[in-house]
């Protein structure tokens, strides 16, 4: 169950603007260059007269009053798969567009020979962000001031974003490669019209994929939901023998995956707040429970399983804490080393301290679990569990350093290490592991809320006292929320599964409407550890949500693949056997 909480030039025909060294243009740290560089009109090319002009850092449109007809700015470059960012602004009751993918050295309309993103508030039929004479915006979202539109092309993909809400996507097969191009509409009805573009910048998308090769495991993919919960669990729930899923209000049972209610979901905003899920039996009765909760709710609260007797009603409720302000997400490991799973809790909220709630059975406590606190170092967003320091315990990592394991983990003190550079917005989990075979644990680590995977190299020096070496192994995509250490080839060493979870900061992350991708990093361990990386899925609308599982759902042998998200529940069934 779902709940909801210048200087005026008049141009002439085909004028031509040269590329001197105004247009050399920097690349930002999202990897955009611009196109415009706020000074004038180097690089772009007018295509039938018009007026456009530079005021106040913006390029400035207006129909030429002798001719009265369209006009056309275009780019003399050239791009196929890119992301396109820009604002516009217009006079009231406009219509204007953006062409792209428009043949170089073609003379006529992006509408005919490439694609005019349509800019209009009048146009009932293709409003602003529409395919025009294609496709028609889903929403009507143009406001009478600056709008900001993204334009994501991949191959035969075209996806629109106005003022951050997706408005258009759709698959296109007329053209796949072309200018950038600015439209002032002719006609009498728009010749007071005044267009203004500014902040205009382009993405080579290509790096993200052609780095990549091809997946040799075969996978079947199927959305199983459409719900946009980003975290799900994996148990038997009705102990049948088959794995099945649960994922925000429901669990989907095995083999055909149909939904049973679960439990109550609160919707803030896109969010439904399921920042993750833990099966474990809580009460202890054979059936496996829910722990779990959400961002903009500070509780987090275990749902029992009812058992054969109730699996489509609502799970019973029991709260754990109701003091999780600021939450980002939850891991199952056993901190206190008791042999039982405790749930290590991670807050952005940096005013409280480092805790996890450590399962003790309702016998000795009436939620079933008992607050302990790891800390006051190292607070912040992003967390893991791993033995970093090589004595058989499992350690604690933050954002800013580590706790050591004591040997007593539940009276003992917990010691903090800080490490630099700092792991900052960094996934949950840290992926703790060798790479390149030294005999000192290294760390993994994913932007959550920028660009970039990496592995941090623990050394000493000649005193003994560690330090930490930076290593790159992506930087091609962002919002890498939830890397894995899995052995998904079944060849008895563990790589590394990652991707881009959607709109984690609901479109303000960078590079938060680039294309959704998984990928699968072949690891070659060694003095200089390798990361091959494979396509699981690209531009397929299927990210990781906030903790995607590998498991052996079907039990015929190799590990498939469920991930959750804002786009959908997925099923990447592997079919090597």
């Amino acid at each position: 169950m779902i709940r909801r909480m210048g200087l005026m030039l008049a141009l002439c025909a085909l004028a031509v603007f040269p590329a001197q060294s105004a247009m050399a243009q920097y690349m930002d740290d999202w990897g955009y260059t611009p196109i415009f560089n706020k000074a004038n009109l180097d690089g772009w090319q007018m295509q039938w007269p018009g007026l456009w002009t530079v005021e106040k850092g913006a390029i400035t449109g207006k129909q030429d009053p002798a001719t009265g007809a369209d006009s056309w700015l275009f780019t003399e470059a050239e791009w196929d798969d890119f992301a396109l960012i820009l604002e516009f602004k217009t006079t009231p009751n406009c219509n204007s567009g953006v062409g792209i993918r428009m043949p170089k050295d073609q003379e006529g309309r992006p509408s005919q020979y490439g694609y005019e993103i349509q800019i209009s508030d009048v146009d009932e039929e293709y409003p602003s962000g529409s395919i025009f004479r294609h496709f028609s915006a889903t929403q009507k979202l143009h406001q009478n001031d600056w709008n900001r539109m993204d334009i994501i092309c991949v191959k035969d993909h075209i996806v629109v974003y106005l003022n951050s809400q997706k408005v258009t996507d759709t698959r296109m097969q007329n053209s796949f490669k072309g200018r950038i191009g600015l439209q002032v509409h002719g006609t009498e009805a728009f010749k007071d019209q005044v267009v203004q573009f500014r902040n205009i910048r382009i993405k080579d998308l290509k790096p993200q994929f052609e780095t990549a090769q091809p997946c040799p495991i075969p996978f079947e993919v199927k959305q199983i939901d459409s719900l946009n919960s980003e975290g799900l669990a994996i148990a038997d729930i009705n102990r049948d023998g088959k794995l099945d899923i649960t994922c925000g209000p429901n669990w989907y049972e095995a083999p055909d995956w149909k939904p049973h209610a679960l439990r109550e979901c609160i919707l803030s905003g896109e969010f439904m707040n399921n920042y993750g899920e833990v099966a474990m039996d809580v009460n202890q009765d054979g059936w496996p429970d829910i722990v779990s909760g959400g961002w903009f709710i500070p509780k987090m609260a275990w749902y029992e399983n009812p058992g054969p007797q109730g699996f489509d009603q609502l799970w019973t409720e029991h709260e754990i804490t109701n003091d999780m302000h600021g939450t980002e997400g939850i891991l199952a490991c056993d901190v206190d080393q008791d042999g039982r799973t405790d749930i290590l809790a991670n807050l952005y909220n940096t005013e409280i301290p480092v805790h996890y709630y450590a399962f003790v059975g309702l016998d000795k406590n009436p939620t079933g679990f008992e607050k302990r606190i790891i800390g006051h170092e190292g607070r912040g967003h992003g967390t893991g569990y791993g033995d970093v320091d090589g004595d058989g315990l499992g350690d604690v990592l933050t954002p800013e350093g580590w706790y050591k394991c004591p040997a007593n983990p539940i009276n003992g003190t917990w010691e903090f290490t800080q490490y630099y550079p700092k792991a900052d917005h960094s996934s949950i989990p840290f992926v703790v592991e060798d790479f390149n075979l030294d005999g000192l644990p290294d760390f993994l680590w994913g932007h959550a809320h920028h660009f970039g995977m990496q592995w941090m190299e623990q050394t000493l020096d000649s005193a003994g006292r560690p330090g930490w070496l930076y290593h790159s192994i992506d930087g091609t995509y962002s919002q890498v929320h939830c890397p894995i250490l899995v052995d998904l080839d079944g060849d008895g060493t563990k790589d590394i599964l990652a991707g881009k979870r959607y709109r984690g900061h609901a479109g303000a992350d960078p590079g938060a409407n680039e294309p959704l991708c998984i990928f699968w990093y072949k690891v070659k361990r060694g003095p200089d550890p390798q990361f091959t990386k494979h396509i699981i899925s690209y531009d397929e609308n299927i990210g990781t949500g906030m903790n995607f599982q590998v498991v052996d759902i079907d039990n015929d042998g190799d590990l498939d693949i469920v991930t959750p998200g804002k786009t959908g529940l997925y099923l990447f069934t592997n079919k090597t056997r």
